[in-house]
């Protein structure tokens, strides 16, 4: 997946990850007030963010196999600049919906866990969890662009919950109910509207 691409879909839909630019009700939020320039300048310092964070994502498999020489090349993989961690991600063998999920902090520090994909609840549930639930989903077909809206997540957390941490437990759900109606009210994407009805189905 180019960076181009994810820029495209990004951009569309970036400034909703803030504080909303029109509330679902209709009524004007304090975001609405703020200066053209100043949204302009938070929009490219999101998507600033999203082309360091895919340098990292994109590391090749010899930089990750220095890092965990043990385990070899992951399924998957992200770097969470919130939270100063990496995320190894490695299917368990004989499994449908299990991973072994490895976080390598910036400190040193590695932390394992077991996630069942099929068993977590968008609604209730910590961000390194959603992101394996959302490339699993991916891995399955039922949905597309998986780093792409955990880099949005992962910024959504950074505005909006800035006292939050990677083991906190949010409600993702309904943070995407509420970017679809914000979406179809302000006539959006028609792709990206379809790819969180798509998320919205599955998780």
């Amino acid at each position: 997946m180019s960076i181009g691409l994810i820029k495209g879909d990004f951009a569309l839909s970036s400034m909703a990850y803030f504080n909303d630019v029109t509330s679902v009700d209709g009524h004007e939020t304090d975001q609405d007030k703020s200066s053209f320039k100043d949204k302009l300048l938070e929009k490219q310092e999101c998507l600033n963010d999203t082309d360091k964070k895919l340098e990292i994502v994109n590391s090749n498999d010899d930089v990750v196999n220095k890092e965990m020489p043990e385990q070899g090349v992951p399924d998957h993989r992200w770097h969470d600049g919130n939270f100063g961690y990496t995320a190894y991600v490695y299917k368990n063998e004989g499994t449908e919906s299990e991973y072994t999920v490895k976080l390598r902090y910036d400190n040193g520090r590695i932390e394992e866990r077991t996630v069942n994909a099929d068993m977590i609840d968008a609604a209730s549930c910590n961000i390194t969890d959603l992101s394996v639930k959302l490339y699993h989903l991916e891995d399955q077909g039922k949905i597309e662009n998986a780093g792409v809206q955990i880099i949005q997540a992962q910024i959504y957390m950074r505005y909006n919950l800035p006292e939050a941490d990677d083991h906190t437990v949010i409600d993702f759900r309904s943070r995407y109910e509420r970017l679809l109606m914000l979406e179809i009210k302000n006539n959006g994407s028609p792709k990206y509207i379809k790819d969180l009805m798509d998320i919205l189905k599955w998780i």
